[in-house]
Formats: C-alpha cells, sequence, structure tokens
C-alpha cells in the first residue's frame, strides 16, 4: 500500500494517458482486497480524480474504461464515507448507483 500515493500522483500530473490508465488499473486492484486497502486508495483522494478522468472527453478510451473500472473496484470495499462524499455531487447516475449502494451498504452495518 506504500505505492498507493506515488499512483496517485500519477493519475493527476502524467501528461500521457497509456500511464495514467495503468495507474488506475493499478490502483484500482489495490482497492478491491480489503476495506484497509481501499481506504488507503481513498484518502489520496484519488476517486474523484478517476472519476473526472471517466468523465474527460479528452481521455482515451482505455483511460476512460480502466478509471470507471478502478471506481467499481475501490467503491465495493470502501467503508470511509467521507471519501465518497464528493462523488455524491460529481458523479453520473450509471457511477452514483454504486456509490449510494456503498454508502447503504456500510450504513446498514453500522445499524445491525
Amino acid at each position: 500500500m506504500q505505492g498507493v500515493p506515488q499512483l496517485s500522483v500519477c493519475l493527476s500530473e502524467e501528461p500521457e494517458d497509456h500511464i495514467k490508465a495503468a495507474a488506475a488499473w493499478a490502483l484500482g486492484q489495490i482497492g478491491r482486497h480489503t476495506p484497509e486497502h481501499a481506504r488507503a486508495v481513498a484518502v489520496t483522494h484519488t476517486l474523484p480524480v478517476l472519476l473526472s478522468l471517466y468523465m474527460s472527453t479528452e481521455s482515451s478510451e482505455d483511460l476512460q474504461v480502466k478509471s470507471k473500472k478502478a471506481i467499481k473496484n475501490i467503491l465495493q470495499k470502501c467503508t470511509h464515507l467521507p471519501a465518497l462524499e464528493p462523488l455524491l455531487h460529481d458523479a453520473p447516475p450509471n457511477i452514483l448507483k454504486y456509490v449510494v449502494g456503498q454508502f447503504s451498504k456500510v450504513r446498514h452495518a453500522l445499524l445491525a
């Protein structure tokens, strides 16, 4: 998990889409393992960056696909709700359903 900050920097600062796509894929793979892994990715503010790359018409198709998959992978394990809140305002409906679903799962678990 020590490579997460460097991968996150690649998403924001790297000019080449194929490198951003590789970083997005790697972050998605890390974030899908456990809630702790997802949190490590989420606290670097990676989810809003991935969302903007997914939604950008300037992103390559490969980068858009890998960004969307990474978001979905990370969301499935993320229990750190503050990291999900920015997505509530900016995500399109096809991503928002995963965000709201994760809020619901976490809230249900807290109430159980």
